[in-house]
């Protein structure tokens, strides 16, 4: 009896401990956990497309947006992160495309060679305290970021849809 006992303890040991063991994470050296510390090149973008827009950044962007004008139903497209051609397209008819809008506040001449940082207005000068990018979904928003906080760029962004009416042009 004894010894069915000392059997059974012994095998649940190993059973538990095997258990924990599957739930740690492995462990490696870390230099540091703070980004601006860190040295050499930045971490690893994946774009699946290789359209120069990271995956992330058109997932964030990736759902579809539906508005309605006089009871008609408008269905402006998101990002997709297996679509190459989705940086060249201007669904929320702005007048800059994906690629730009992703690319803003530097223009495409000087956002893959000049930029040492990330795209969009970084979070200690934004009203919100987080990191603000251009919406290639949503035209309003985009003329009302442009306008506080200016673009390099050159062209001009329409403040709305033209099918809703009230475009306003503005060229910083």
């Amino acid at each position: 009896m004894r010894r069915k006992q000392t059997v059974l303890f012994i095998t649940l040991l190993l059973l538990g401990s095997l258990a924990f063991v599957s739930m740690s994470r492995p462990s490696s050296e870390v230099d540091s956990v703070h980004p601006d510390d860190t040295t050499g090149e930045g971490p690893p973008i994946t774009d699946t497309d290789k359209d120069k827009i990271p995956d992330l950044h058109e997932q964030m962007y990736s759902v579809d947006r539906n508005i309605t004008l006089d009871d008609v139903v408008y269905t402006i497209s998101g990002l997709d992160y297996e679509n190459a051609s989705d940086n060249e397209s201007d669904f929320d008819n702005d007048g800059l495309n994906s690629l730009e809008e992703y690319c803003w506040p530097y223009d495409l001449e000087h956002c893959f060679v000049d930029r040492k940082s990330l795209t969009g207005i970084p979070p200690e000068l934004t009203e919100s305290g987080m990191r603000e990018f251009l919406d290639p979904r949503l035209a309003e928003m985009d003329y009302l970021m442009v306008t506080r906080y200016g673009c390099v760029c050159g062209k001009p962004v329409r403040k709305m849809n033209p099918w809703l009416g009230n475009v306003t042009a503005l060229t910083r």
